[in-house]
């Protein structure tokens, strides 16, 4: 039993850090870098908080437990992803050349998001209680691990993951942006000695 047990840890340590890469790099080509550091600090928190409630109450730790996680993981990614995808408009759309201007966005779009956000996540969690009180006592885990996740994904969706991507991108703002390596630049193309001479 024990063995098992360390083996299913390894197993949920492997597929976590395997889902973080995947994260890390989607995030990264559909965004930018700093927004991907944000959604995995804010996915470590709600994992953490999902060990620290399994280890606070004493529930053994089974497959349940990890499939529980990596579903709490699409769940909170999605939710970040849909306030990153809001920041980022107001940032295109604005264009803030210092950081009480970005403030000014990451609030703003926060605002936007937040009703949204916080009616979804209950919505799902009214649903989470019901299979709690009224279902099978095997997947008892998984609901319970269900639970905590989402709220600890809306918080950190809303608060975390937004917050610290402020942090990064208030050292960058005013700076000139780098182009990522698959958008060509032309006008470093026509200035290649010998072709326009």
């Amino acid at each position: 039993s024990t063995m098992v047990q360390k083996e299913l840890i390894k197993n949920a340590i492997i597929s976590l850090i395997l889902a973080a890469i995947a994260i890390i790099i989607y995030i990264s080509i559909r965004f930018r870098f700093d927004y991907a550091v944000g959604a995995i600090i804010a996915l470590l928190h709600d994992v953490f908080l999902i060990f620290a409630t399994f280890s606070l109450f004493g529930i053994e730790v089974s497959t349940i437990f990890v499939a529980a996680i990596l579903t709490i993981i699409g769940y909170s990614i999605n939710d970040t992803i849909v306030v990153f995808d809001r920041i980022r408009e107001n940032e295109n759309k604005e264009k803030p050349k210092n950081k009480e201007e970005l403030e000014v966005i990451v609030d703003k779009s926060l605002n936007q998001v937040i009703k949204r956000s916080i009616i979804t996540s209950i919505t799902t969690i009214i649903t989470v209680i019901c299979l709690i009180v009224f279902g099978s006592h095997e997947v008892m885990e998984f609901n319970i691990a269900l639970l905590v996740g989402l709220v600890a994904g809306t918080y950190s969706s809303l608060f975390i993951a937004s917050q610290i991507w402020y942090m990064i991108a208030s050292k960058m703002v005013g700076k000139p942006k780098k182009k990522k390596w698959y958008e060509i630049d032309e006008k470093e193309e026509k200035k290649i000695r010998g072709i326009n001479s």
